[in-house]
């Protein structure tokens, strides 16, 4: 708001200007910053200040008085330049990215970059320091500064206690001990089955559930993360089955799968042994602190070995109860059904002996995404295990960044209903944002509240990033000179591949985040340029067209003929897939064929001169001459008179190349001339230069071949230059 005009004096001259008052509107310094500028610049320009809305030059008169250019006077130097008319406003809350700035700008995120530091992506995060100063001197633009609504001391009392494993204590509740321990309820137990790929785990579930899962799933391999309810005869309750997917790329779904659960059921294919996920899988379970039982499968197999997988399991510290240990060992067969029974009566005591209790009543419920995805017609969808409390219709959730009213909750079987209670597994609509797996699910009482808490989460994420996105442009800055830092761009010269991902579920977007921080990235690496759940959209085409060489990669997700149609049109590919190895040997084919190819000799044709001798040739004119001939056996391909472009002849004489790039003049089948002798004939050859002929020569045929960069190569060549860039920085 403006309070009153003033004069202030600058470089012996007066200029008006007026106060405004801030709040929380532009920040002094951010308004100190603009004024000096514009009052240097134009020596004389009058500038006003509108409650968040105007700054523009009074009027149109003023502007011609203030920058008129006086023509044949002796300050013809002064500088003449064109003004800015009126600035953009825009509200700035937190740091952001290049990306957003410039979707608030209405500019392209290319003029955002080019004013930051080098190293600056489109994604990274911008302190609101820096946008500021942006902002003034470049992009003809007045940042806002508004502060972040900041939790109060009795909201952040409230979400540490929503956040907090551990129920109320009976004292927070004012309840006695005795009632106290009557909030608490039997629950059923949360198991999950865990392992190697293709040790079994899915076909253990189906015989469980009398499903056929298996033939279901893209590849023969689980690719998601799901839940689900069975019924046991041993056990009160029924259980909860959480299936994890064990190939290496989804460990993270795996760590969630560890973190809801209360006994993990390890399967250990009984031909296979110990393997890298079951490893990761033990390492999971003693990092959460949950009891296993290890199911030993395939023992119908003729090379089934029993020992020797509890040998190897021994060899990680896990020990059979019948050898003094602690874990109960069950020989299975998923396939025939055999031992299952047993299993089923391990799991229902390992549960007896957990007892098992949950608040139900009077406690905000509490609980864990552990898959997310877009349900055409419904919206954003999350999986979640409820851990305490009861989700009810109706309610305010919270869950990381993304927060809502829960419109409809689905079990298992997709059938809609009103309350789900702890142990439960249930789908959540009404999501704002796309959670994460492993994000904590907490009931609050109102939007606002849920709101308040969302914005608190996004700033501090927001803050962090920021962070280290200026820890990271200050090592690259300065340290070294402009020539060493020329020297320096073009040594690690890069390939980008520029990826546009689009998924089923979000567990798939961290599967692939884990599968491209695995290769190397000194030679090419993979650039996510976007990543979301749900079908290709127009938009992605887009923004294809924008980053030169993008391809779409749609995990699972889906390509509408129009948009395929348009993604041609465009050429820009769209590489579809359903199994995730599938993707895998894509992308490491993609990356080998950025890298400019090699090329190689290749001998295609090999001949071994056992005797020299002369040769009287007639030419045309009638003169007879003698040519040198290598009278050859022709031992490998075949031998040419007329090569292809780029072919050539050389000699190998006792090892060592004594003649390269030659041509051939003449070439014999005893006494005629001929185009080709074939491996297993007698030749005679006549090459250029080739005078000194020596019996034992080899005369071979060289063709130029290209040779692609194999992934294998390729992480030995990035390994040999980190190597390098080692060497020289110490």
């Amino acid at each position: 708001m403006i309070n009153s005009s003033n004069t202030t004096s600058l470089g012996g001259n007066n200029y008006r200007h007026h106060h405004v008052v801030l709040g929380n509107g532009m920040s002094q310094r951010a308004l100190k910053l603009f004024i000096q500028q514009e009052l240097l610049k134009s020596k004389l320009m009058q500038q006003r200040v509108m409650n968040y809305h105007t700054c523009s030059i009074q009027n149109n008169e003023e502007k011609k008085k203030s920058y008129k250019k006086r023509k044949g006077s002796e300050d013809d130097e002064e500088v003449f330049f064109r003004t800015r008319k009126t600035y953009i406003e825009f509200e700035l809350k937190a740091p952001m990215s290049a990306r957003e700035l410039a979707q608030k700008l209405d500019i392209s995120p290319h003029e955002i970059i080019k004013h930051l530091p080098k190293g600056y992506t489109m994604e990274d995060v911008i302190s609101i320091d820096t946008i500021e100063n942006m902002c003034l001197e470049h992009l003809k633009s007045i940042p806002i500064r508004t502060k972040p609504k900041i939790l109060s001391e009795s909201d952040l009392k409230l979400l540490a206690k929503l956040e907090d494993n551990s129920p109320p204590s009976a004292s927070e509740m004012k309840k006695s001990e005795k009632e106290y321990a009557k909030l608490f309820k039997p629950k059923a137990p949360v198991v999950t089955i865990m392992g190697h790929v293709d040790h079994g785990k899915t076909t253990l579930l189906d015989k469980l559930r009398n499903t056929n899962l298996v033939d279901k799933e893209f590849g023969g391999i689980t690719q998601h993360i799901g839940a689900f309810q069975v019924k046991l005869e041993s056990v009160a309750k029924p259980i909860t089955f959480i299936d994890t997917p064990g190939h290496e790329a989804f460990t993270s779904m795996r760590s969630c799968g560890a973190q809801v659960t209360d006994i993990i059921v390890l399967v250990v294919a009984a031909d296979d042994g110990v393997m890298p996920q079951t490893r990761e899988v033990i390492k999971h379970a003693r990092e959460a602190n949950v009891p296993m039982i290890v199911a030993i499968n395939k023992i119908d197999k003729p090379n089934a070995d029993v020992e020797m997988v509890e040998r190897h399991l021994m060899n990680e510290g896990i020990v059979s109860e019948e050898k003094g240990g602690d874990t109960q060992f069950i020989p299975i067969s998923a396939l025939k059904g055999k031992g299952l029974k047993d299993l089923i009566e391990a799991i229902g005591l390992q549960a007896e002996m957990l007892e098992l209790k949950a608040m139900v009543d009077n406690v905000p419920m509490q609980g864990t995404v552990i898959e997310c995805k877009v349900l055409h017609g419904f919206g954003i969808s999350a999986t979640c295990i409820v851990r305490r409390g009861a989700l009810k219709v109706g309610k305010w959730v919270v869950s990381g960044l993304a927060y809502g009213k829960v419109k409809s909750l689905r079990d298992p079987n997709l059938k809609e209903v009103k309350v789900a209670n702890p142990a439960d597994p249930v789908e959540i609509v009404g999501f704002n944002s796309m959670p994460k797996a492993g994000d904590k699910v907490i009931e609050v009482d109102s939007e606002e509240t849920a709101k308040r808490i969302a914005e608190d989460k996004k700033a501090k994420k927001f803050e962090e990033k920021m962070i280290e996105m200026e820890k990271r442009a200050s090592l690259t800055e300065g340290v070294e000179g402009e020539k060493a830092q020329e020297e320096k761009v073009e040594e690690e010269k890069k390939y980008i591949l520029p990826i546009i991902l689009k998924t089923d579920v979000v567990g798939t977007i961290d599967a692939f985040s884990e599968i491209i921080s695995s290769f190397p990235t000194e030679i090419a690496q993979i650039q996510i340029i976007k990543q979301t759940v749900g079908p290709v959209s127009t938009a992605d085409i887009q923004l294809a067209k924008v980053v030169e060489g993008t391809q779409i990669i749609a995990m699972n997700a889906k390509v509408a003929p129009n948009i395929s149609i348009d993604a041609k049109s465009n050429n820009i590919n769209i590489a579809q897939f359903k199994v995730i190895y599938h993707l895998i040997d894509y992308l490491k084919l993609e990356l080998t064929k950025l890298i400019p190819p090699v090329y190689e000799d290749v001998v295609i044709g090999e001949a071994i001169c056992k005797e020299p001798f002369t040769f009287q040739d007639k030419s045309s004119s009638g003169k007879k001459s003698l040519i040198n001939i290598a009278g050859c056996a022709v031992t490998k391909g075949s031998i040419l008179a007329k090569v292809e472009k780029g072919d050539f002849y050389r000699v190998i004489r006792d090892g060592a190349t004594s003649l390269e790039k030659t041509a051939i003049n003449s070439l014999f089948h005893f006494k005629d001339q001929v185009k080709e002798v074939k491996k297993g004939s007698d030749c005679g050859i006549s090459l250029d230069h080739y005078k000194d002929i020596q019996s034992g020569d080899v005369i071979q045929l060289i063709s130029k071949k290209e040779k692609l960069m194999t992934f294998e190569e390729l992480v030995q060549e990035s390994e040999k230059r980190k190597f390098r860039f080692a060497k020289k920085k110490y």
